[in-house]
């Protein structure tokens, strides 16, 4: 079988996933086109410029702050993203290049909605003695994805 050569680029344009990387000086060095589109911005002319200069203030200031984190303490980082009165979920991880953290690169889905904060309020005992306070699993796997029954 013939071995064929991907572009990393190539694959980065086809995912349905907003994709950014910041330099550790916050300039834009991948900006997918999944990403232009959620901020509604020219792709051509986004890397090499800072992320304020091409995105709005609020949302360059949360990647810049999780790329931050990522790259100086090399760990995946979350946060979460309001844009266009939408919630996305961030996940941040070092971006590593023979063997030197330049920056990081951050991934921008949609938000897993929580919880109605109605179904966690207290709610009073049926004998009055008290309060049943529920709380919220969000899956059947701990963070780790081993599952509850092996714990």
């Amino acid at each position: 079988m013939e071995k064929s050569i991907i572009d990393d680029s190539c694959i980065l344009e086809s995912l349905p996933t907003p994709v950014v990387a910041l330099s550790r000086t916050g300039d834009l060095t991948v900006f997918n086109r999944a990403a232009a589109d959620l901020f509604k911005v020219d792709q051509d002319n986004a890397v090499g410029q800072s992320a304020e200069a091409v995105i709005p203030a609020a949302c360059a200031y949360i990647l810049r702050k999780i790329a931050r984190r990522s790259a100086e303490f090399c760990v995946v980082s979350r946060a979460t993203l309001t844009h266009a009165g939408r919630d996305h979920a961030v996940l941040a991880a070092p971006h590593v290049r023979d063997g030197s953290v330049i920056g990081a690169v951050i991934v921008i889905g949609p938000s897993a909605p929580s919880a109605p904060a109605r179904d966690l309020a207290p709610v009073r005992a049926v004998n009055g003695g008290g309060y049943w306070v529920p709380i919220f699993v969000p899956s059947s796997t701990t963070p780790s994805g081993t599952p509850f029954d092996s714990w």
